[in-house]
Order: C-alpha cells, then sequence, then structure tokens
C-alpha cells in the first residue's frame, strides 16, 4: 500500500509543479467530455484513456528526469541538456501521437455534426464546458500550491 502512496504522491507533485501536466490533465477533462458528448465507441474508449496514460505517463517520467539532472549537475552541461532535451521530446512525440488519435476518433463518422446537436439541445450544459474553461486556465497558468 505504501507504494501506491508514493506513486499518488509522485503524480501529484508532478500535478503541483508542472504547467504542462496541469495542461495535459485540462486536455484531457475536455477529451472526456468529447467522448461523452459524442458517444465514442468502446474500442475509442481505450484507445483514449491509453493515450492518457502514455502522456501522464511520460510527462511524470519527464519531470523525474529533469529533477534527478538538476540534482546531480546543477552547472550547464551538454550531456544532462541532451538527456532533458529527449525526455521533453518523448513527451511531445506522445503529446502529437495522442493528438493525432483524436483528431481521427473525434473528426471522423460525423462526430462534428453530433456534438453540434448535442450542443444545440442542451445549451446549459455547453455554456458550463466553456466556463469551466476559466477555472483550468486558473488552474493552469496562476495556481501556486502551498509548499
Amino acid at each position: 500500500m505504501k507504494n501506491f502512496r508514493w506513486a499518488a504522491r509522485g503524480f501529484f507533485t508532478t500535478v503541483r509543479t508542472e504547467r504542462n501536466m496541469r495542461i495535459h490533465l485540462c486536455v484531457a477533462w475536455y477529451v472526456l467530455a468529447a467522448g461523452l458528448v459524442t458517444r465514442i465507441r468502446l474500442a475509442e474508449w481505450c484507445m483514449v484513456f491509453l493515450c492518457f496514460g502514455l502522456v501522464l505517463g511520460l510527462e511524470c517520467v519527464n519531470t523525474a528526469l529533469e529533477a534527478l539532472c538538476d540534482k546531480t549537475c546543477p552547472e550547464r552541461d551538454p550531456l544532462i541538456q541532451k538527456a532533458k532535451d529527449a525526455a521533453a521530446g518523448g513527451v511531445l512525440a506522445a503529446a502529437a501521437c495522442a493528438a493525432a488519435a483524436g483528431c481521427v476518433i473525434f473528426f471522423g463518422q460525423g462526430r462534428p455534426a453530433l456534438a453540434l446537436h448535442w450542443f444545440a439541445g442542451h445549451p446549459v450544459l455547453g455554456m458550463l464546458l466553456v466556463v469551466l474553461l476559466l477555472p483550468w486556465c486558473y488552474f493552469i497558468f496562476f495556481w501556486r500550491p502551498k509548499t
């Protein structure tokens, strides 16, 4: 059970300290909403959750590698920079592939029309999704947890 607590602590530390992780979580929340609105199939849900896990997991690994590099070599070093850039590139590659998978899932099979129809039939919920962008923006750009 301790291992799960430590893993959760690592995940939430990354959420607290890394703006990109908060951006990934915001995007994931809206992808979940889009999946519900457009009624994606089970296989598509599996792909969405695999993409979430890959991107969020790599963001945690990138954060860990950056912290380790900064601790072991506080001065500028070209090899440390190469390692940090490669880790960040891994997150970028995963996020780009997740975005491509999202485009395939959400922009095919008449789903944009289905989403527009849903918004027309549920204007209050649609406005709520738009209004929720404000707290997400605060969470991403301005939130500074107490340390």
